[in-house]
């Protein structure tokens, strides 16, 4: 269970368009074109259980002492990054069978990151995680269709991948799901999905659904999924709330009363993250108390 957390929390790096590393691949290209014949989502519904993925397969020790040194590697502060020394121990990692070393070491390849661009390497280890069946090879196979990662794209099989992933409970095709479902107007069911990848700690979709629920004017909820967004570790999230308590001009206070003291504390905990952008704050509350008795409904 504790290597699935970690690996929720490490495997994901932020890049362009506020999505996760992940997300990313799909490039600025938008929701919209994902919306070809797409699979029922009638499976998002009240009965939905949000549950956590635990059949994964057991790893040699040695796999996940490979992975553990190249995940401390990409994390080191110390520059110039060794790119390549990181890609070559996530594949070794990866030839020792263990899943999360496949996933990053397709990843790599993809990106052409410590080794050069290799669609059809990327495309070999995406096709190795999916003998496995955990949740991320499902969304692997998704990213190969949809991006045509050494194969044709095909947006059917993409959409069916995902779907797939989702059901699982692989938060990053949960978000890639319910995003996907707003030009439909399946709004519910696109929230019920935010709402399990939220519950796995990913904190891109708490931004997601708080932002949206923000749209939609139910600020209760939004205030609330700003609070576990930030908690998360969501830079966004922790600089809304700053601006709430803060009751800056053109944001919403969500009925909190002006403190200005934790609102700056907000705004210098978000800029922390500029140099762990891994940095989660489950303590957020110590960290930056109230200064101010807030209605019972918020804090």
């Amino acid at each position: 269970e504790s290597q699935r957390l970690s690996m929720i929390f490490s495997r994901v790096f932020t890049l362009a368009c506020g999505a996760v590393f992940l997300l990313s691949l799909l490039g600025c290209e938008g929701e919209n074109n994902m919306n070809n014949n797409p699979p029922s989502s009638d499976w998002l519904n009240e009965q939905f259980t949000c549950e956590r993925f635990k059949n994964y397969p057991n790893a040699d020790p040695k796999a996940i002492a490979l992975y553990d040194e190249a995940l401390a590697l990409s994390r080191s502060n110390q520059a110039p990054m060794d790119q390549v020394r990181i890609t070559q121990l996530y594949e070794q990692s990866a030839e020792l069978g263990y899943w999360a070393g496949m996933h990053n070491t397709a990843i790599r390849y993809y990106q052409g990151n410590g080794v050069p661009e290799n669609n059809q390497r990327a495309l070999y280890w995406f096709q190795e995680l999916e003998k496995l069946g955990v949740p991320e090879s499902y969304y692997g196979m998704f990213l190969v269709y949809y991006k045509g990662i050494g194969v044709e794209k095909n947006r059917n099989k993409s959409l069916a991948y995902v779907h797939k992933g989702a059901q699982l409970g692989d938060p990053d095709a949960l978000v890639s799901v319910a995003k996907s479902l707003y030009p439909q107007r399946k709004f519910k069911q696109a929230y019920i999905a935010l709402e399990c990848a939220v519950e796995q700690g990913h904190k891109d979709a708490a931004w997601e659904l708080a932002s949206n629920y923000e749209t939609d004017k139910n600020y209760n909820k939004a205030y609330h999924a700003y609070r576990k967004g930030a908690k998360l570790g969501s830079g966004s999230c922790i600089r809304a709330l700053s601006h709430a308590y803060g009751h800056h001009n053109k944001y919403p206070t969500f009925d909190l009363k002006q403190d200005k003291k934790r609102a700056g504390c907000l705004s210098r905990l978000s800029k922390t993250l500029r140099n762990d952008p891994e940095l989660r704050f489950p303590d957020l509350d110590e960290l930056c108390p109230a200064t101010v008795t807030q209605p019972s409904h918020r804090d």
